[in-house]
């Protein structure tokens, strides 16, 4: 199964949302086929990226267009603007694309 990125950030950013968690979370991301050390490499680039000033939430949505984008399972006419595309919803579009 490849990897699904934009998951594996949304994971990322739960951790850093609620540090006593990590161990639960990473092993829920095992539990789903994302390697351990995919989801400590996210929480580094996630600290990078806060550290840096950008928001991590909207980075993670940015992932999921991005990469819905160029897999296919998103429109080139969908718009990040468009406020029916929460994470949640682009989240289950990239499940669904990466179970298939």
């Amino acid at each position: 199964m490849a990897l699904n990125r934009p998951y594996t950030f949304e994971l990322a950013a739960m951790v850093l949302n609620e540090p006593g968690q990590h161990d639960e979370i990473k092993s829920l991301a095992e539990r789903n086929g994302v390697d351990g050390e995919h989801v400590e490499r996210a929480i580094a680039v996630l600290r990078n990226i806060s550290a840096a000033g950008e928001s991590v939430p909207d980075f993670v949505r940015r992932e999921h267009f991005l990469d819905g984008w160029l897999h296919g399972y998103l429109s080139l006419d969908d718009s990040p603007t468009d406020p029916s595309l929460t994470v949640w919803k682009l989240g289950q579009l990239a499940e669904a694309f990466y179970r298939s």
